[in-house]
C-alpha cells in the first residue's frame, strides 16, 4: 500500500514476516539516483532486496522504519518540484510523461 502528501510518499510493506527480529540494523536504502533506491533487509539469514526504480520524482531522502507487523518506506519529494509535480497519481513515471521522440526517424548527414 502506499498514500501521498504534499511533501512525502510512504509504502507500507506487508508480508508474513515476523518483523520483531528485524532490528533497524538489518535494514539498509541505496540510492543510486534522484528517482530511484534499494531496499535491503536482512531476515532469516538472508538479504532481500527490493528495488525501485523511475519513481515518478527526485527524492531528497528515503527511510525506512521496522513496525510491529511492516516496514514503511517514507519518500521526501525534493523541495524544489514543480507545484504539478508535487502530487503522485502513479509511483512511477510513465512512458507517456516524457515527449515523444522518433527513433526511428534517419540521422541528418
Amino acid at each position: 500500500a502506499w498514500s501521498d502528501t504534499p511533501t512525502t510518499v510512504k509504502i507500507s510493506i506487508e508480508d508474513a514476516w515476523d518483523y520483531s527480529v528485524i532490528s533497524e540494523a538489518d535494514v539498509s536504502v541505496a540510492r543510486p539516483c534522484d528517482t530511484a533506491l534499494t531496499i535491503s533487509v536482512r531476515y532469516e539469514g538472508c538479504v532481500h532486496r527490493l528495488a525501485l526504480t523511475n519513481l515518478r520524482s527526485p527524492l531528497d531522502d528515503a527511510k525506512v522504519n521496522v513496525r510491529k507487523k511492516r516496514l514503511v518506506v517514507t519518500l521526501a519529494k525534493r523541495e524544489t518540484l514543480l507545484a504539478s509535480d508535487k502530487a503522485w497519481p502513479d509511483l512511477f513515471c510513465s512512458a507517456a510523461s516524457f515527449p515523444a521522440s522518433d527513433l526511428s526517424a534517419p540521422l541528418a548527414d
